[in-house]
């Protein structure tokens, strides 16, 4: 390989996979739907996890603890999370590529950078998030009852380590939220050419950050269904108020500059119709009594038909997404805090 071949292929590849981009590409090589090969691995730890609860006697035999359901998928989810994300963002880059306006070359680097982490940031974010979740477990091991971790059983062991799994996988997920978005907000912003009248493309990476913000409170609000006196655990708590703010944040941040792209089109094509609008009002005030009736009339058609095209281009929305995306987010956040609120507000001062 000649050096130039060499510089090129580390510009479009500037470093290679990270640990959880290493298990997604195991998964994807087995052929099989991804979602059933994860639900296969968290189904037979679940299975093992629940006999060694019946064997040392944490539960009695033929109870099932929704706590553990929830608890042993959720290292798992986030994996399968960012795979499902990856699927979806390459899946719909493809379809787009037409608007995007990078070469063939660049098409493929960015195809890359997509779907594959750097691979020190991401170890450096998941162990991050390992060392918070085992610190907070040392210093309030108490706050951590509802997992059910008593050391000295095979169960209370084997929930330690998925727990602190849980905890490595969600710093991982945490970064390729922000690396995803990043790349993929730059990308809308520069990349993607910006057609007011078909924003499908841009709609597009808005629907790719709505599906981010959603997976961050999928698995906060199965924790909050199944094991309600987790609102009494402030670790938690600020976890799940931490990943609502994160959610919003994941789905507006990487579509402002799109936003602006946008704003700057409308006004360049607004500042256009205004122009051809002065031009053909000033030809019509300079038509005297001898005028000709075919070019007066060509002339208010024209007139009609950038009145027209002024009056759809300016009720173009400049947000990159369309209303209902929006709405399904806000409702997803606001709806919860608003039942908990009420809940908090029943038992303080009407249950008492």
């Amino acid at each position: 390989m000649t050096k130039s071949n060499q510089s090129n292929q580390e510009a479009l590849y500037p470093y290679g996979p990270s640990w959880i981009d290493r298990v997604t590409s195991a998964v994807k090589r087995t052929r099989i739907p991804f979602v059933v090969v994860y639900l296969l691995v968290w189904f037979i730890f679940f299975v093992v996890l629940l006999l060694l609860r019946w064997q040392d006697g944490t539960f009695p035999v033929g109870h099932i603890d929704k706590t553990d359901v929830v608890m042993s998928l959720t290292g798992i989810f986030f994996v399968a999370l960012v795979h499902y994300l990856d699927n979806w963002a390459m899946k719909k880059l493809k379809i787009f590529r037409e608007s995007i306006l990078v070469s063939d070359e660049e098409f493929e680097g960015l195809a890359y950078q997509l779907s594959n982490l750097p691979p020190r940031p991401v170890l450096i974010a998941s162990l991050i998030s390992f060392g918070f979740g085992t610190i907070t477990f040392l210093i309030t091991p108490s706050s951590y009852g509802f997992i059910h971790i008593s050391f000295g059983s095979p169960s209370s062991v084997l929930q330690l380590i998925n727990f602190l799994f849980s905890w490595f996988t969600f710093g991982a997920l945490s970064y390729h939220v922000f690396h995803q978005l990043k790349l993929g907000g730059m990308a809308t912003a520069n990349y993607i050419r910006i057609n007011l009248f078909n924003l499908s493309p841009v709609y597009t990476f808005a629907g790719l950050t709505m599906r981010s913000a959603m997976g961050w409170l999928i698995m906060a609000y199965a924790w909050a269904l199944t094991t309600p006196s987790l609102f009494q655990n402030f670790v938690i708590i600020g976890t799940i108020g931490f990943m609502q703010v994160v959610a919003l944040l994941t789905f507006i941040l990487p579509l402002l500059g799109a936003h602006e792209k946008i704003v700057e089109k409308k006004s360049q094509s607004l500042n256009e119709i205004g122009d051809r609008l002065e031009s053909v009002v000033e030809e019509m005030s300079k038509m005297d009594d001898d005028y000709d009736k075919d070019k007066l009339s060509k002339l208010k058609d024209t007139l009609s038909a950038l009145s027209m095209a002024e009056e759809r281009i300016k009720k173009i929305p400049t947000w990159p997404w369309r209303p209902s995306v929006a709405n399904s987010l806000a409702t997803a956040i606001l709806l919860p805090n608003a039942v908990w609120i009420f809940q908090l507000v029943v038992e303080r001062f009407l249950l008492k």
